[in-house]
């Protein structure tokens, strides 16, 4: 039951205080309750609360459970989503190959939020219905992520993106951009070809497939005593030869003061031994 009572103390002229009537028993008691909690409980708003309390109406309806609204998506627009996400360019980590895991990276330029404005742009029906958060929560329940951004990157590719940002002709910037194209499609090229080489070398036993590079140089001694660090280091160089049919890599390491380059000598040398 709800009654208004009058505060003479207070600024406004009424103050409304919720309570319950108890009968238990031969006693009646009144409980006081939290007027926010007992709206929260009933699902009720304080305006239809202040009409029942004028009317002096006993009675509160219930209102929970009755939210009947539901914004499933459909499998089958569940089902374009994960097939662009698929089909996107993506690539392997390099230093995970051991480890079948599935997982594939796309580049480091991109992120969720332009993967969804490419959706949208090839998918015009699903334009103001496929939102980003239903973008992106399918997106991780695919074995899809980010690569990190690469440190190793083609010189030319470098070159000719700078030209592109700096250059204010539009002819060169399409000509550079052009000839930026053509690079990135030699590479890969090439990568397909390895790809293929790879497959092959599983499927044909008789077939040798290796893959040589040279690894990140190691400065050695690695040291915190400033006349140490900042005096010229040794360098040490990391020559990987990985066998693609058995999916194993080995080491050949050595100092600069044995070979001190890299040519073709030193690394036949390395296969040979």
């Amino acid at each position: 039951m709800v009654l208004p009572k009058s505060s003479s103390n207070s600024i406004k002229s009424y103050q409304y205080k919720i309570h319950f009537i108890s009968d238990k028993g031969s006693e009646v008691k009144e409980l006081k309750v939290c007027q926010n909690a007992f709206l929260l409980l009933h699902n009720i708003k304080l305006s239809k609360l202040r009409r029942k309390v004028f009317a002096k109406r006993e009675e509160t309806e219930d209102f929970r459970g009755k939210n009947n609204f539901n914004c499933k998506f459909s499998l089958e627009t569940e089902n374009d989503v994960k097939n662009f996400i698929e089909n996107y360019p993506k690539r392997e980590s390099h230093y995970s190959k051991t480890v079948k895991t599935g997982r594939k990276y796309i580049g480091s330029q991109k992120n969720i939020r332009i993967l969804h404005t490419e959706f949208i742009d090839a998918n015009k029906e699903y334009e103001g219905f496929v939102s980003y958060d239903y973008f992106r929560h399918v997106f991780k329940k695919c074995n899809v992520g980010f690569s990190s951004p690469r440190f190793d990157n083609c010189a030319t590719c470098e070159e000719l993106t700078l030209k592109i940002k700096t250059c204010e002709n539009d002819i060169d910037v399409l000509d550079f951009t052009k000839n930026l194209s053509e690079n990135q499609d030699e590479a890969n090229y090439f990568y397909k070809i390895q790809e293929q080489a790879k497959e092959a070398a599983i499927s044909e036993k008789t077939l040798q497939v290796i893959s040589v590079d040279f690894q990140k140089n190691f400065s050695i001694p690695i040291t915190k005593v400033p006349s140490e660090y900042y005096s010229r280091q040794l360098s040490l160089y990391n020559f990987c030869v990985h066998n693609m049919n058995t999916c194993n890599a080995t080491m050949y390491i050595y100092s600069e003061h044995y070979f001190a380059r890299k040519t073709p000598n030193e690394c036949i040398s390395c296969l040979i031994t």
